[in-house]
């Protein structure tokens, strides 16, 4: 999620007392989450005029504006699936139990000024989208402040999934009686509850994400992920390390095997030159100069090494960013191409000189080249902020056919900017810009995906500020 997040907290962001609706209105929390109703949402027409239909055209700049008619109405109805979880940020869709239905793990942060541990919860679908069955997979108890992105695997091998919890937040250093608080753990999955096992903790610098794959060829699988720092008092810090897997209780061993330096929040692992092995691509925020990049994978690890990395700049002038997808046939032509998400404020009393955007990246012919960039959006604002603070936009984003049109579309989360946004695909490469709530600060989740299995996909959003996890179900 944005990493300003938590700084707002910590000095002075008021939080709200009631629910926000996807409608804008408050409301009071529900008592329970199964039952729980919500509003109907129409987002039928381009949201204001600050935000029109976009015509990228396949360009490598900017793209233009153009005017578009609305097309038919299409509508989302929110079902609340915890009207009370404090702070939530993160969620990770799964089948957590292989019984065919789709669960959802959230990590929350906890919106208390004294900063206290997070929760991760999971959330069994029961037979409607009203229907959730939490259960706590990592408490308060376990002490983990800012659980990031879950990710879930049979890491054990026994036949069901484990949950990956990377986590940590640069607020930790400024709270006295917090200190470090990054670190890796992976919660095993038995009959008689959830069994932590820690990879590291208390570091300096923490982690957001977590990609999986066996890079050493011994068989086991090795866990890849970035550790950050953004420091008010020198330089930050972002590093890709990888961490063996071993034969141990604990399935890695804690001394991290450094690739290099750089990468950001969410790495992805990909063949992006096509020589046939892993790759690692991401959105850089602590990287001096970058936006996103990629490492390349030059001489596989060994098992007494770490290989040989070395960095590409896809793109370094979009400003800090936080996140970047690959995705495969975005605009229907077969091409893969990446969708980067930049994190920055241009109303700010020193304003940043980045547009904040949602922008599209094009391989070149040779991809250690920078890629063609064109902008997808048009429109996104972050609230000013202040030092105390400060604000950033935009977040975090999910992709996938939310109109049922057969072509992909993008559910953003404004961030500083208060706004949820979907970007409607009307053409190959052109976005309609609507708004599904204009009033959710500090939104996340942004999972898109059918989970009812009825073939329509829903939206998954998170609202930090407000305390509230619901599902968008198109109408």
């Amino acid at each position: 999620m944005c990493t300003t997040l938590l700084v707002a907290l910590v000095f002075g962001c008021e939080s709200r007392d009631g629910v926000l609706d996807t409608a804008g209105e408050s409301t009071e929390a529900a008592s329970t989450t199964a039952g729980a109703s919500a509003p109907t949402v129409d987002a039928t027409s381009p949201a204001d005029t600050d935000l029109p239909t976009i015509d990228t055209g396949g360009s490598t700049g900017p793209s233009t504006t153009e005017e578009t008619p609305a097309g038919p109405s299409v509508t989302f109805r929110a079902h609340f699936l915890d009207p009370e979880s404090d702070g939530p940020a993160f969620t990770t869709v799964v089948d957590i139990d292989d019984d065919g239905s789709l669960d959802v793990i959230v990590s929350a942060f906890g919106t208390s000024l004294s900063v206290p541990p997070g929760t991760v919860t999971l959330y069994r679908r029961g037979a409607t989208l009203d229907d959730w069955t939490p259960e706590v997979i990592a408490g308060r108890s376990e002490g983990i402040r800012f659980p990031n992105q879950t990710h879930a695997a049979d890491l054990d091998g026994d036949g069901d999934l484990d949950v990956i919890v990377p986590y940590g937040f640069l607020v930790c250093e400024a709270v006295p009686w917090v200190g470090r608080c990054g670190g890796l753990a992976w919660f095993e999955q038995t009959p008689g509850g959830w069994i932590r096992h820690t990879l590291v903790d208390g570091e300096e610098l923490f982690f957001h994400g977590v990609q999986l794959a066996d890079l050493d060829g011994d068989g086991l699988t090795d866990m890849f992920t970035v550790r950050e720092r953004i420091n008010a008092f020198g330089p930050d810090t972002a590093e890709a390390v990888w961490f063996r897997g071993s034969l141990g209780p604990d399935l890695f061993d804690p001394r991290p095997q450094v690739a290099g330096p750089g990468l950001g929040s969410f790495p992805t692992l990909h063949d992006v030159d096509g020589d046939g092995d892993l790759d690692a691509v991401s959105a850089e925020y602590a990287m001096e100069g970058g936006s996103f990049a990629w490492l390349e994978q030059v001489t596989p690890p060994g098992l007494e090494d770490a290989g040989e990395w070395e960095r590409h700049i896809l793109d370094d002038t979009s400003g800090p960013s936080i996140q970047l997808a690959l995705i495969p046939d975005l605009y229907g032509d077969g091409v893969l191409r990446a969708v980067g998400s930049n994190h920055t404020n241009t109303e700010q009393s020193s304003p940043d000189p980045w547009e904040s955007a949602i922008l599209a990246f094009t391989p070149t012919a040779d991809p250690r080249d920078p890629w063609a960039k064109e902008q997808l959006s048009e429109g996104i604002r972050s609230a000013p902020g202040s030092i105390a603070a400060p604000q950033a936009a935009p977040g975090i984003f999910g992709w996938g056919d939310l109109d049922g049109d057969g072509d992909l579309d993008l559910a953003v989360a404004g961030d500083g900017d208060p706004r949820v946004m979907w970007m409607e695909q009307q053409s190959p490469g052109r976005f309609a810009m609507r708004i599904l709530n204009p009033d959710l600060p500090q939104a996340g989740g942004m999972s898109i995906v059918d989970l009812d299995g009825n073939g329509t996909n829903e939206i998954i959003v998170t609202g930090y500020e407000d305390s509230v996890v619901f599902v968008l179900e198109r109408e």
